[in-house]
């Protein structure tokens, strides 16, 4: 049985303008304004993260590293080392140490050159001194307003 050539122009009439479609379709995706900024990852990480510390050692040292987080700029917290779960020194960076003792709301990794980037970020350094403050008052911080 063979199509007639009205069916088949048809046919190719309809796959063309489907063709036609995808491919506006695909241009919109490409013209379209870019993304927002993503989002500050200091505050993504820490903002409500719950803390586990074992000892006050342990917690003075995350004292420690969230003040030169909050103070330092990102080249020295890159060369910064803290002590591990034993307290022996010089054994993680700022990055793993908040790793191993915050657990952030939402499973996240971090970047470690990006998170010292972002802690300038006046939202991040409010991030950064609830976590302070609620450390030194023994009690886990909220979600910062």
């Amino acid at each position: 049985m063979s199509a007639r050539p009205s069916s088949v122009r048809s046919g190719l009439r309809v796959l063309l303008g489907l063709l036609v479609a995808l491919a506006l379709v695909a241009g919109c995706a490409t013209l379209a304004p870019a993304a927002a900024p993503s989002r500050n990852s200091v505050v993504a990480y820490l903002d409500g993260a719950e803390r586990q510390a074992e000892s006050a050692d342990q917690e003075r040292e995350i004292v420690r590293a969230l003040e030169d987080l909050r103070a330092l700029p990102p080249a020295a917290l890159a060369e910064r080392r803290y002590a591990d779960y034993a307290m022996t020194p010089a054994r993680w960076t700022l990055a793993e140490l908040v790793t191993r003792y915050f657990v952030p709301r939402s499973r996240m990794s971090i970047e470690p050159a990006r998170f010292y980037a972002d802690a300038s970020d006046p939202r991040a350094i409010a991030v950064i001194d609830a976590q302070l403050a609620a450390l030194r008052e023994h009690r886990q911080a909220p979600r910062t307003p």
